[in-house]
């Protein structure tokens, strides 16, 4: 498993490098047909390092995704550490120096599009039933 989490993260850096925001050439239909095959085969092949559960990157408090499955997911079952308080129940969290820079990456990995509704609400779900825990403690 760490060797997977160095070539993912590897494979973040060499991204980041790939499509700087510096570099805005105009694409034509057929360069945007493989961008879109290339961004769907990243979406959903597990390659991103995702935070572990002994990882002090995200507040204490906010409920965690902690299935005792691999710390290497997809871009779509995880989410850069910044949005921890909006899906961290259901999305395992990306360390804040694994995250590309260029915004080309983050919309690449979907990571630039708004948080489905449907898991903010399992969010706020599991923020209650977190609640109620402290206050029966």
């Amino acid at each position: 498993e760490d060797t997977a989490r160095a070539r993912g993260a590897a494979l973040l850096r060499a991204l980041d490098r790939l499509f700087d925001d510096d570099d805005d050439d105009e694409s034509d239909d057929e360069s945007d047909d493989e961008d879109s095959e290339f961004a769907s085969s990243l979406r959903s092949l597990r390659w991103i390092p995702t935070l572990r559960e002994d990882d002090l990157e995200v507040e204490p408090l906010a409920p965690r995704r902690l299935d005792g499955r691999s710390s290497v997911r997809s871009p779509r079952e995880s989410r850069p550490s910044e949005d921890a308080w909006l899906c961290s129940a259901s999305a395992s969290l990306v360390a804040r120096h694994h995250l590309p820079r260029a915004g080309r990456v983050l919309d690449l990995l979907g990571w630039s599009a708004d948080i489905e509704p449907g898991v903010v609400a399992r969010q706020l779900a599991a923020l209650d039933a977190a609640l109620a825990d402290l206050v029966d403690d």
